[in-house]
């Protein structure tokens, strides 16, 4: 778009790699194989361009942007029933993982329109039978992980014209437990065959085949679905485990479980690598993370632990950070609790470390996007830190920037 100091903008020589997939179709057994792929690079240099491709056999499907060939946003111009087809089926890695990207987040965002106006949510069976064969298809291990690790939740709120906090975590909850079960067998497979590999490792295959065994222990250990198991799942998984990667997965899928075994595990952990301040960072940040009511609670707890000091920024990220920006969904209790603890402690650290408490605030800056009655709340918190004396620069123009784009 024009722009104050240059009104007319010339167009980008942007290359676009695409893909023309002709496919065959069984009309007795229903399925589909990747006859032909058809590969061309399309060079765009001007605003409007026509490209024409003859001698094709059957209508293929366009698999556009492949390779990740150029750093652009797309307009979605391609129907649902066309995506699922790419995304189980394309033989671009990159896109095939865009593709089950782009329907995860629609998918969730419909269950989430479901739940808002009181229908039954429905997870699209189409969506789970791509799902489905593109991970069986995936040979790369590291690959399969990323596609069924879904986008957090604060990305899929940046997604969404009014954000509603509560019900986006319950849409999440929902299309996860409903994949974990449709791929149960699958999941459980994966994960035996996975723990052969060297766990000291750190070769590129080692290493994926470390992720692809986590990511399916995030599913497997899901609350709600076989709660006791599930928690003796990580609890064998954490004794097994003879790296820090496998140590932190475990302790993450257990941090959403209230039980004693939880706090055993935590206290434990902490009580071996206490002197390895790295480490305990990522201690804290799991406990800020995880989705119990009492995370809060928990939150101000630690605060008065000998691990915590508002004097350390790391630590201050790792547990005030953590909370309010990757915890979206208790952060944005409806209560406003959250909204207050983060206030009560940027005031204190603006003092201490301007810049750190800058920082602790973008979660508030977005509030314009949020439901009338969190949008007011944080609005409140906003304006409450604008009135106080004795501001640093650094705080004050985040606030003041913030409170003027509502204008």
């Amino acid at each position: 778009p024009p722009s104050p100091k240059q009104q007319k903008k010339s167009p980008f020589h942007i290359p676009i790699e695409i893909g023309l997939l002709e496919f065959s179709k069984d009309a007795i057994e229903g399925t589909v194989t990747l006859e032909k792929t058809t590969r061309k690079l399309l060079e765009l240099k001007k605003s409007k361009e026509r490209f024409s491709f003859k001698n094709l056999k059957n209508k293929p499907l366009l698999s556009f942007l492949r390779n990740f060939s150029a750093p652009v946003k797309v307009r979605k111009f391609q129907p649902k029933s066309e995506l699922f087809l790419l995304m189980a089926h394309d033989d671009d890695l990159f896109n095939r993982w865009n593709y089950a990207h782009q329907l995860t987040v629609e998918v969730i965002k419909n269950v989430t329109l479901s739940l808002k106006f009181g229908k039954k949510p429905i997870v699209d069976k189409d969506y789970l039978e791509a799902l489905s064969v593109c991970i069986q298809k995936q040979e790369d291990m590291a690959l399969c992980a990323k596609i069924l690790t879904f986008p957090s939740e604060p990305y899929l709120a940046q997604q969404m014209k009014v954000v509603e906090p509560e019900l986006l975590h319950r849409s999440v909850t929902i299309v996860k437990k409903t994949v974990a079960i449709f791929l149960w067998n699958w999941l459980e497979d994966t994960y035996r065959q996975c723990y052969e590999a060297d766990s000291h490792s750190v070769s590129a295959a080692a290493m994926a085949q470390r992720s692809l065994k986590n990511c399916c222990l995030a599913y497997l250990s899901l609350p709600g679905i076989e709660d006791s198991a599930a928690q003796q799942l990580c609890l064998k998984h954490l004794r097994m485990s003879r790296n820090m990667t496998d140590v932190f997965a475990a302790l993450s899928a257990l941090s959403h479980f209230d039980s004693e075994n939880t706090k055993i595990a935590f206290r434990e952990f902490y009580q071996q690598w206490q002197r390895d301040s790295l480490v305990v960072d990522k201690w804290l940040t799991l406990q800020a993370t995880s989705t119990l009511p009492s995370t809060l609670e928990t939150v101000k707890l630690l605060m008065s632990h000998e691990a915590f000091s508002l004097l350390n920024p790391n630590k201050v990220r790792a547990l005030i950070g953590s909370f309010c920006s990757l915890n979206h969904y208790r952060f944005h209790d409806e209560s406003g609790a959250g909204y207050r603890f983060l206030v009560q402690q940027v005031l204190k650290i603006d003092s201490i470390n301007s810049q750190i408490a800058a920082r602790l605030l973008t979660p508030l800056t977005s509030y314009l996007n949020y439901s009338q009655k969190l949008k007011v709340m944080m609005e409140e918190q906003l304006r409450f830190i604008a009135d106080q004396k004795d501001l640093s620069a650094d705080v004050y123009e985040i606030i003041a920037r913030t409170l003027d784009s509502r204008s």
